[in-house]
């Protein structure tokens, strides 16, 4: 950001020329899993929220029917969305008011060229540009434990960082953009790769005839406990597959991961074989399960080819 408009001759930001934080208006696009959790928990803290949804959201209180009574009022665009083109055709809707100190936080999780994209767009039009990906998922973000990884000028990630408070554990700077979505799409790979690595073991174990009790017992006392181990046991014991976090947006992040390694010349073996498997779960119309439904292909051989009644004719186990 350069001394003028935004930042005076100290090198901060122009006082007055953006609103103080907690007269902030936040403009939330989507209103998922996660941005209706957002909604809620933003407007019991007191802030001024409106919301709009592609999906009509009438019984959500924050939601706007028309696109641009949200971004007209909005000092703060928040977007939450599937993916970079969502993120585009919403920011397309709204470009005539992306004025001059509006910020746009960009929380969807793109592939690496989207986010340059959206960030041209952004500042082409006079706003200011965030990549701000997020890590967690329904769970953290009900308990406020989600963490943002913020990619933009260092002030006004701080400027901001007061109303991401009101949903975070941390707001995590890590210099320019695309290096927050780099840094996001780095831990889907390393959860996804745990997950599996976890459910492979399991039933390595089941199918020896280790009891299930035995296996839990001796994670709990082995280094390979994990976070996703502690977050999806109940999921594996009790095969609920409601979705936190889908296969399907796992899937596309895992896609969007071997995109941005093919780029840089790398050859991730472990990420490809994974795609293979979570695409072979989309063929299935495993998509809207939460991504721990990969257990059900590995149980049932779907990998090979075979089908399981319990996966693909019986959903009301999940």
């Amino acid at each position: 950001m350069e001394k003028g408009e935004f930042v005076g001759e100290s090198g901060c930001l122009k006082t007055g020329f953006f609103p103080a934080c907690g007269r902030m208006r936040i403009g939330l696009f989507g209103l998922g899993t996660i941005g209706s959790i957002w909604a809620r928990l933003w407007r019991a803290d007191g802030f001024e929220v409106r919301s709009w949804n592609r999906t009509p959201r009438c019984a959500e209180p924050t939601f706007c029917a028309e696109v641009r009574e949200v971004s007209r009022a909005s000092d703060l665009v928040a977007i939450c969305v599937s993916d970079g083109a969502a993120v585009l055709s919403v920011l397309e809707r709204i470009a005539e008011d992306l004025r001059p100190g509006v910020i746009v936080a960009q929380h969807s999780t793109l592939s690496v060229a989207d986010t340059l994209r959206v960030r041209e767009f952004v500042m082409g039009h006079g706003a200011v540009f965030l990549d701000m990906p997020f890590s967690g998922s329904k769970l953290a973000a009900e308990d406020r434990k989600v963490v943002f990884y913020a990619a933009g000028d260092a002030r006004v990630v701080d400027y901001v960082t007061p109303v991401y408070r009101h949903l975070a554990r941390k707001v995590l700077y890590v210099g320019e953009p695309p290096l927050a979505t780099a840094l996001k799409l780095s831990m889907n790979v390393m959860i996804a790769g745990v997950y599996q690595s976890l459910v492979e073991g399991l039933e390595l174990a089941l199918c020896s005839g280790v009891a299930e009790e035995s296996f839990w017992e001796a994670l709990d006392l082995n280094v390979a406990k994990s976070g996703v181990s502690e977050l999806k046991r109940e999921k594996i014991r009790k095969g609920d597959y409601s979705p936190h976090f889908s296969l399907a947006n796992m899937w596309k992040d895992l896609r969007q991961a071997l995109e941005a390694a093919r780029e840089k010349g790398l050859q991730l073996q472990q990420t490809e074989q994974l795609e293979r498997t979570y695409r072979v779960a989309m063929e299935r119309g495993l998509g809207d399960y939460d991504f721990s439904v990969v257990l059900e292909l590995l149980r049932s051989g779907l990998q090979q080819g075979r089908i399981a009644s319990n996966v693909c004719d019986d959903r009301k186990h999940f």
